[in-house]
């Protein structure tokens, strides 16, 4: 047998056994743990701490509590004097004294030697532990408060369109974890007080916990980030809040100092990179129709990216907030700006060759079409043919999300215990995708709607394809179009082999037709498939029946099927794509469909069959596809 070894992306998992239901941190080392495999420092009987590393620092009335969390190799105990077992065999020394020894003088003589050497014991003990302590004194445990966590990452790249080619250059990839914090004076009074009086001295670091980053971290931290003791390797997840106390001046100071600020930053670079052929954001210009080449047209489209790696691992749906910034630059022969859409976002002077658009909000038809439209009307026609039919100019685009497919950070008190009073809004996950662009015109064309098949249409062409794959719509009998089937058809279309987008699967209500015992059922899939940059929008309609209840061997199933691409074409190659697109859904459903009728049983391809009349139907359901699923 062959085997493969994967490199899969690192997500929060137990050290130990590997589930992902992380309880604590092991507040030695840094190791994620579950609660099965978590060292606990209180007695099952008393429910008293067996260790004082955190006792007497002011923790037993906040949430972080004394308590600290151990992982196998990390579990120690740090106490005072084991007083249990001194009285246990202390008494077993006395009665031996009272039941063997019988004058009385001896008695009281041997009581005192042995009481003295206790004391005295007692006093060697714990000068050596005190010492020990001193030695080897922990850093100080501080809880400081988390004004904002934040999680940025940043894409750059270059966008030409040349030549009818599109190419895109992804030049940096890159991201930053920031975490602020503020001290208050109870930090001082933990620092110069609590700590002073056990420890003998003041620490030297200060320890305010960890932050584990949940999701799938395709990352690596930079060369610079490794300098810093916040992280141990490239691949960590566990960012480690620990620095020297002198960074503080909050905790050094003497006297009763105001609050003080800290941030901790590391920057990182993903592990896999972006395809060059398919960047986040994509630019699409077009004439506008009726404006005599007058008319512009920039479409901003996004979708997800492919990533190039060995186990088809994907990064997340990008969801676009805001397009920051779009400058748009044109050459001067096209005469003054005449109009604008979304005037109260853009700003340009008269004479000016720059159209600025700023802080252009993404609303919910844009979010689900994932594109924004521009258009621009100028005083001259655009002749694609000169010289300097050109545009250049840059875009930057905020997401709500991170590329790496980091989605959530968690905090731990230096104990290891969650801090889960931390405010999730202060929580900031985003991504900033910056492409500078240069598209020529010189093959841009007036783009015209091709809908296939077009029943309206009696070209020869048109004819040539519905008698070449059939008519449309399709019949396939002994066959129903159930939520098995739609889910299998569905999974099918969003895989990596076909590439499809479902946007949206629509359930209307089923019917039930009591004279001919009969369920009604009906589907509308939606989606579309990205050719290059140019989108082509397809819509399928599935109307089908089967009975009710079996009443024969045989019983009545049957599907009608209705497929219809749309999408825009400036030559004969885009129009024979947008058919091709047509031709692939067909195959794929008439196969699906076919796969679903050799799985039932007895069915007989001879029986009869006819389609009842389709009841008018509400619609119940709308359910939208997660497109991590493609």
């Amino acid at each position: 047998m062959q085997e493969q070894l994967l490199n899969n992306a690192p997500k929060p998992r137990c050290y130990k056994c590997g589930t992902t239901h992380i309880e604590y941190v092991c507040h030695h080392c840094g190791r994620l743990m579950c609660s099965e495999h978590t060292f606990f420092s209180k007695s099952n009987i008393s429910n008293k701490l067996l260790t004082l590393e955190f006792a007497k620092l002011g923790l037993n009335d906040t949430e972080c509590e004394e308590e600290p969390f151990h992982c196998s190799d990390c579990m120690h105990l740090v106490s005072d004097i084991a007083w249990g077992q001194i009285f246990i065999a202390s008494l077993f020394i006395v009665l031996s004294i009272l039941f063997l020894v019988p004058n009385l003088r001896i008695k009281l003589l041997l009581l005192g030697m042995f009481i003295g050497l206790e004391f005295f014991v007692y006093g060697l003990s714990a000068s050596k532990k005190r010492k020990q302590q001193i030695k080897e004194k922990p850093h100080l445990p501080v809880l400081p408060n988390f004004d904002k966590v934040q999680i940025r990452e940043k894409v750059e790249g270059h966008i030409n369109l040349d030549n009818g080619k599109y190419k895109v250059k992804v030049s940096s990839l890159q991201g930053r974890f920031n975490i602020h914090m503020s001290f208050n004076s109870e930090e001082h009074e933990r620092h110069q007080k609590d700590y002073r009086l056990k420890y003998d001295g003041l620490a030297d670091k200060f320890h305010a916990g960890f932050a584990v980053l949940n999701g799938s971290a395709r990352i690596k931290f930079s060369e610079k980030s490794l300098t810093s003791q916040f992280i141990n390797h490239p691949n960590d997840i566990v960012i480690r809040l620990i620095d020297y106390i002198k960074s503080q001046p909050i905790l050094m100071q003497l006297d009763r100092p105001n609050g003080h600020k800290k941030n901790v930053y590391l920057d990182y670079d993903l592990l896999e990179k972006i395809d060059t052929s398919t960047f986040p954001i994509q630019l699409v210009l077009s004439f506008i129709p009726g404006t005599d080449r007058k008319g512009l047209e920039m479409a901003v489209q996004w979708k997800e990216p492919k990533v190039v790696n060995n186990n088809n691992s994907k990064y997340p749906k990008i969801k676009i907030s805001e397009i920051e910034l779009l400058e748009f630059k044109f050459p001067p022969t096209w005469g003054r700006i005449e109009t604008i859409n979304l005037e109260k976002n853009a700003s340009f002077a008269k004479d000016s060759q720059v159209i600025i658009w700023q802080n252009i909000p993404i609303d919910e038809t844009a979010q689900k079409e994932c594109r924004s439209i521009f258009q621009v009307q100028f005083e001259e026609s655009i002749d694609p043919e000169s010289h300097d039919s050109y545009v250049t100019g840059k875009i930057n685009v905020i997401c709500q999300n991170a590329l790496s497919g980091l989605d959530n950070v968690t905090l731990y008190f230096p104990t290891g215990k969650p801090n889960k009073s931390f405010d999730a809004n202060k929580l900031s996950i985003e991504t900033e995708i910056e492409a500078k662009f240069e598209i020529s015109l010189a093959n841009l064309r007036y783009q015209h709607i091709k809908l296939f098949p077009d029943n309206s249409s009696t070209s020869d062409d048109n004819q040539k394809n519905l008698d070449l794959h059939h008519v449309n719509p399709i019949d396939l009998h002994h066959v129903s179009p159930t939520y098995n089937a739609i889910t299998l058809l569905t999974d099918a279309m969003s895989s990596h082999e076909y590439g499809f987008y479902v946007k949206q699967v629509i359930e209307n209500k089923p019917t039930i037709n009591p004279d001919r015992n009969l369920v009604n059922r009906s589907w509308d899939i939606l989606g579309r498939y990205y050719e290059g940059v140019y989108p082509i929008d397809f819509q399928i309609n599935l109307l089908g029946f089967e009975e009710n209840e079996y009443t024969t061997q045989q019983p009545l199933r049957m599907t009608r099927i209705k497929l219809t691409v749309e999408g825009t074409f400036s030559n004969d190659e885009m129009k024979q794509q947008i058919e091709g697109v047509w031709e692939t859904l067909q195959t794929l459903i008439q196969g699906i469909f076919h796969q679903l009728l050799e799985l039932s049983d007895n069915y007989d391809t001879e029986a009869p069959f006819s389609l009842p009349e389709q009841s008018s139907t509400q619609m119940t359901a709308v359910v939208e596809e997660d497109e991590e699923d493609k």
